[in-house]
Protein backbone atom coordinates (compact mmCIF):
# COMPACT_ATOMS: atom_id res chain seq x y z
CA UNK A 1 0.00 0.00 0.00
CA UNK A 2 1.46 3.30 -1.09
CA UNK A 3 2.44 5.68 2.40
CA UNK A 4 0.35 8.73 1.18
CA UNK A 5 -2.89 6.24 1.29
CA UNK A 6 -4.39 4.77 4.69
CA UNK A 7 -7.80 2.62 4.93
CA UNK A 8 -9.47 2.15 7.55
CA UNK A 9 -12.28 -0.43 9.40
CA UNK A 10 -15.65 0.25 10.36
CA UNK A 11 -17.28 -0.98 14.19
CA UNK A 12 -19.96 -0.17 16.22
CA UNK A 13 -19.16 1.26 19.38
CA UNK A 14 -20.79 2.96 22.02
CA UNK A 15 -19.29 5.39 24.72
CA UNK A 16 -19.10 3.56 28.21
CA UNK A 17 -16.98 6.63 29.80
CA UNK A 18 -14.91 10.13 28.83
CA UNK A 19 -11.60 11.07 29.84
CA UNK A 20 -10.99 14.62 31.73
CA UNK A 21 -9.65 15.49 27.68
CA UNK A 22 -12.77 16.00 25.64
CA UNK A 23 -10.71 14.78 22.64
CA UNK A 24 -10.45 11.20 24.77
CA UNK A 25 -13.03 8.51 25.71
CA UNK A 26 -13.20 4.98 26.10
CA UNK A 27 -16.04 3.17 23.52
CA UNK A 28 -16.98 -0.99 24.15
CA UNK A 29 -17.02 -2.23 19.93
CA UNK A 30 -20.46 -3.82 18.72
CA UNK A 31 -20.61 -6.22 15.81
CA UNK A 32 -24.13 -5.66 15.91
CA UNK A 33 -26.81 -3.75 18.12
CA UNK A 34 -27.80 -6.49 19.97
CA UNK A 35 -25.38 -6.52 21.63
CA UNK A 36 -26.03 -3.06 23.26
CA UNK A 37 -28.08 -4.99 26.14
CA UNK A 38 -25.36 -6.94 26.68
CA UNK A 39 -22.12 -4.10 27.13
CA UNK A 40 -20.53 -4.43 30.92
CA UNK A 41 -18.99 -0.61 31.11
CA UNK A 42 -16.88 -1.70 33.59
CA UNK A 43 -15.45 -4.60 31.82
CA UNK A 44 -11.90 -3.12 30.54
CA UNK A 45 -10.80 -6.29 28.56
CA UNK A 46 -13.23 -5.00 26.26
CA UNK A 47 -12.24 -1.35 26.12
CA UNK A 48 -11.04 0.30 23.06
CA UNK A 49 -9.74 3.84 23.86
CA UNK A 50 -10.17 6.76 20.92
CA UNK A 51 -8.59 9.65 20.85
CA UNK A 52 -10.66 12.02 18.55
CA UNK A 53 -7.76 14.39 17.99
CA UNK A 54 -6.37 11.76 15.99
CA UNK A 55 -8.39 11.85 13.17
CA UNK A 56 -7.52 12.14 9.97
CA UNK A 57 -6.73 15.15 8.40
CA UNK A 58 -6.72 16.74 12.69
CA UNK A 59 -3.46 15.57 13.41
CA UNK A 60 0.16 14.57 11.58
CA UNK A 61 -0.07 11.96 8.66
CA UNK A 62 1.77 9.48 10.86
CA UNK A 63 -0.05 9.70 14.18
CA UNK A 64 -3.72 9.07 12.19
CA UNK A 65 -5.92 6.33 14.25
CA UNK A 66 -9.67 7.00 12.97
CA UNK A 67 -11.13 8.56 9.96
CA UNK A 68 -12.83 11.65 9.68
CA UNK A 69 -16.12 13.02 9.62
CA UNK A 70 -18.47 12.23 6.80
CA UNK A 71 -19.40 14.63 4.22
CA UNK A 72 -22.13 17.13 2.34
CA UNK A 73 -22.51 16.52 -1.40
CA UNK A 74 -20.61 19.75 -2.21
CA UNK A 75 -17.86 18.21 -0.20
CA UNK A 76 -17.50 19.97 2.61
CA UNK A 77 -16.79 18.26 5.42
CA UNK A 78 -19.66 17.49 8.28
CA UNK A 79 -19.39 19.64 11.60
CA UNK A 80 -19.82 17.74 15.01
CA UNK A 81 -23.46 17.13 15.60
CA UNK A 82 -26.26 15.66 17.34
CA UNK A 83 -27.64 13.89 14.45
CA UNK A 84 -25.38 12.49 11.49
CA UNK A 85 -28.87 10.90 9.88
CA UNK A 86 -29.73 13.67 6.96
CA UNK A 87 -29.96 13.85 3.42
CA UNK A 88 -27.28 15.02 0.93
CA UNK A 89 -24.06 13.26 3.04
CA UNK A 90 -22.64 10.28 3.44
CA UNK A 91 -21.30 9.56 7.13
CA UNK A 92 -18.30 7.78 8.58
CA UNK A 93 -17.54 8.75 11.85
CA UNK A 94 -21.25 9.14 13.98
CA UNK A 95 -19.48 8.66 17.33
CA UNK A 96 -18.10 12.02 18.78
CA UNK A 97 -15.99 13.83 18.00
CA UNK A 98 -17.13 15.73 20.79
CA UNK A 99 -18.48 14.09 24.30
CA UNK A 100 -20.52 15.01 25.60
CA UNK A 101 -23.01 16.82 22.95
CA UNK A 102 -22.47 14.68 20.17
CA UNK A 103 -23.46 10.53 19.80
CA UNK A 104 -22.00 7.93 22.16
CA UNK A 105 -23.29 5.46 20.16
CA UNK A 106 -22.70 4.80 16.24
CA UNK A 107 -19.70 4.20 14.10
CA UNK A 108 -15.88 4.64 13.93
CA UNK A 109 -13.37 4.08 11.41
CA UNK A 110 -10.08 2.54 12.85
CA UNK A 111 -6.91 2.95 10.86
CA UNK A 112 -5.99 -0.74 9.86
CA UNK A 113 -2.71 -0.78 12.26
CA UNK A 114 -5.46 0.18 15.11
CA UNK A 115 -7.90 -2.15 14.01
CA UNK A 116 -5.84 -4.95 14.08
CA UNK A 117 -4.02 -4.11 17.68
CA UNK A 118 -8.11 -4.00 19.10
CA UNK A 119 -9.90 -6.63 17.12
CA UNK A 120 -9.61 -9.04 19.71
CA UNK A 121 -11.44 -7.32 21.81
CA UNK A 122 -14.50 -7.65 19.77
CA UNK A 123 -13.69 -10.23 17.66
CA UNK A 124 -11.36 -12.72 19.00
CA UNK A 125 -12.14 -15.58 16.61
CA UNK A 126 -11.68 -13.51 13.56
CA UNK A 127 -15.25 -14.53 12.79
CA UNK A 128 -17.26 -11.91 14.24
CA UNK A 129 -16.19 -8.89 11.92
CA UNK A 130 -18.41 -8.32 9.54
CA UNK A 131 -21.13 -10.50 10.04
CA UNK A 132 -23.17 -11.58 6.96
CA UNK A 133 -24.26 -10.53 4.40
CA UNK A 134 -21.44 -7.76 4.83
CA UNK A 135 -18.09 -8.28 3.13
CA UNK A 136 -15.02 -6.78 4.77
CA UNK A 137 -14.72 -4.26 2.08
CA UNK A 138 -18.25 -2.60 2.50
CA UNK A 139 -17.08 -2.11 6.29
CA UNK A 140 -14.10 -0.01 4.56
CA UNK A 141 -12.83 3.22 3.87
CA UNK A 142 -9.87 4.92 2.28
CA UNK A 143 -7.91 8.19 2.28
CA UNK A 144 -5.02 10.00 0.62
CA UNK A 145 -2.94 12.37 2.00
CA UNK A 146 -2.10 14.72 -1.15
CA UNK A 147 -4.41 15.68 -2.46
CA UNK A 148 -6.94 14.39 0.52
CA UNK A 149 -9.14 12.12 -1.80
CA UNK A 150 -11.93 10.34 0.37
CA UNK A 151 -13.85 6.76 -0.58
CA UNK A 152 -15.87 4.15 0.85
CA UNK A 153 -16.16 0.73 -0.46
CA UNK A 154 -19.22 -1.19 -2.18
CA UNK A 155 -19.83 -4.15 -3.48
CA UNK A 156 -21.13 -3.48 -7.23
CA UNK A 157 -21.78 -5.12 -10.14
CA UNK A 158 -21.20 -4.42 -13.62
CA UNK A 159 -23.99 -3.84 -15.89
CA UNK A 160 -22.91 -1.88 -18.88
CA UNK A 161 -19.35 -1.34 -20.46
CA UNK A 162 -18.13 1.66 -22.23
CA UNK A 163 -14.42 2.48 -21.17
CA UNK A 164 -13.75 4.16 -19.78
CA UNK A 165 -16.93 4.50 -18.17
CA UNK A 166 -18.81 1.58 -16.61
CA UNK A 167 -22.67 0.98 -15.48
CA UNK A 168 -22.39 -0.03 -12.08
CA UNK A 169 -25.33 -1.45 -9.58
CA UNK A 170 -24.22 -0.92 -6.44
CA UNK A 171 -25.29 -2.51 -3.00
CA UNK A 172 -25.58 0.31 -0.62
CA UNK A 173 -28.69 1.03 1.96
CA UNK A 174 -30.72 1.20 -1.02
CA UNK A 175 -29.86 -0.17 -4.55
CA UNK A 176 -28.27 2.38 -7.09
CA UNK A 177 -26.79 2.39 -10.44
CA UNK A 178 -24.74 4.57 -11.92
CA UNK A 179 -22.24 5.58 -14.58
CA UNK A 180 -18.72 5.61 -13.12
CA UNK A 181 -15.47 7.01 -15.27
CA UNK A 182 -12.92 4.10 -13.48
CA UNK A 183 -9.52 5.73 -14.56
CA UNK A 184 -10.93 9.21 -12.75
CA UNK A 185 -9.79 9.70 -9.09
CA UNK A 186 -12.54 12.59 -8.37
CA UNK A 187 -15.41 9.52 -8.55
CA UNK A 188 -13.41 5.83 -7.41
CA UNK A 189 -10.36 4.89 -5.84
CA UNK A 190 -7.77 2.99 -8.04
CA UNK A 191 -8.60 -0.44 -8.29
CA UNK A 192 -4.94 -1.20 -8.27
CA UNK A 193 -4.62 0.30 -4.49
CA UNK A 194 -7.24 -1.70 -2.62
CA UNK A 195 -4.95 -4.07 -1.78
CA UNK A 196 -7.57 -6.59 -0.72
CA UNK A 197 -5.75 -9.65 -1.68
CA UNK A 198 -5.41 -12.54 -4.27
CA UNK A 199 -9.14 -13.97 -3.68
CA UNK A 200 -10.89 -10.41 -4.43
CA UNK A 201 -11.22 -8.83 -7.36
CA UNK A 202 -11.84 -5.34 -7.43
CA UNK A 203 -14.15 -3.44 -10.41
CA UNK A 204 -11.63 -2.76 -12.92
CA UNK A 205 -11.18 -1.87 -16.73
CA UNK A 206 -11.29 -5.04 -17.27
CA UNK A 207 -14.11 -6.03 -15.94
CA UNK A 208 -16.97 -7.65 -18.09
CA UNK A 209 -20.63 -6.97 -17.63
CA UNK A 210 -21.89 -9.67 -15.23
CA UNK A 211 -18.35 -9.31 -13.15
CA UNK A 212 -19.12 -8.64 -9.27
CA UNK A 213 -16.69 -7.00 -6.72
CA UNK A 214 -15.52 -3.85 -4.67
CA UNK A 215 -15.43 -0.70 -6.07
CA UNK A 216 -14.52 2.54 -3.84
CA UNK A 217 -16.46 5.48 -4.84
CA UNK A 218 -15.66 8.92 -4.23
CA UNK A 219 -17.54 10.31 -0.83
CA UNK A 220 -18.75 13.25 -2.79
CA UNK A 221 -20.16 11.01 -5.27
CA UNK A 222 -21.79 8.95 -2.47
CA UNK A 223 -23.32 12.06 -0.46
CA UNK A 224 -24.55 13.26 -4.15
CA UNK A 225 -26.11 10.17 -4.95
CA UNK A 226 -26.91 9.57 -1.14
CA UNK A 227 -24.86 6.22 -1.48
CA UNK A 228 -24.16 5.04 2.32
CA UNK A 229 -22.51 1.76 3.76
CA UNK A 230 -23.95 -0.02 6.23
CA UNK A 231 -25.03 0.94 9.33
CA UNK A 232 -23.11 0.85 12.34
CA UNK A 233 -23.57 -0.74 14.65
CA UNK A 234 -25.41 -2.96 11.97
CA UNK A 235 -28.51 -3.41 12.87
CA UNK A 236 -28.97 -0.01 14.23
CA UNK A 237 -32.08 1.01 13.18
CA UNK A 238 -33.97 -1.44 15.35
CA UNK A 239 -34.97 -0.35 18.77
CA UNK A 240 -33.36 -2.61 21.47
CA UNK A 241 -35.85 -3.30 24.76
CA UNK A 242 -33.29 -2.53 26.87
CA UNK A 243 -31.34 0.58 25.06
CA UNK A 244 -32.81 3.29 27.34
CA UNK A 245 -31.79 0.91 30.50
CA UNK A 246 -27.85 0.72 29.09
CA UNK A 247 -27.67 5.21 28.07
CA UNK A 248 -29.12 5.85 31.36
CA UNK A 249 -25.89 3.80 33.09
CA UNK A 250 -23.66 5.34 30.71
CA UNK A 251 -24.78 8.71 31.23
CA UNK A 252 -24.53 8.22 35.07
CA UNK A 253 -21.00 6.64 34.50
CA UNK A 254 -19.83 9.63 32.23
CA UNK A 255 -21.18 11.91 34.55
CA UNK A 256 -19.19 10.52 37.37
CA UNK A 257 -16.43 10.34 35.53
CA UNK A 258 -16.41 14.68 35.01
CA UNK A 259 -16.55 15.21 38.41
Amino acid sequence: MPEDRKVFYAIGAVIVNSAQSQDKVTTVALTTISEIDTVNPTDTTKHIEIDFSKRAGHCPWEAVEIDDLGVFDNGELIPPSRNYEQPNMINILTVGPKSPGCPSLGGIYLEEKKFTRERSKFDPGGDRWPLPPFRPYQMMSSRYKSPARRYHGFHATVVDKQLPFLRLRVEGRRRKTLWVHIDNRDECDDPAQLGLGAAVKPISRDSAVGDEGPVFLSLTTCASLYILGPKQPPGGGVVMPNFGRLLVELSRLIADEGE
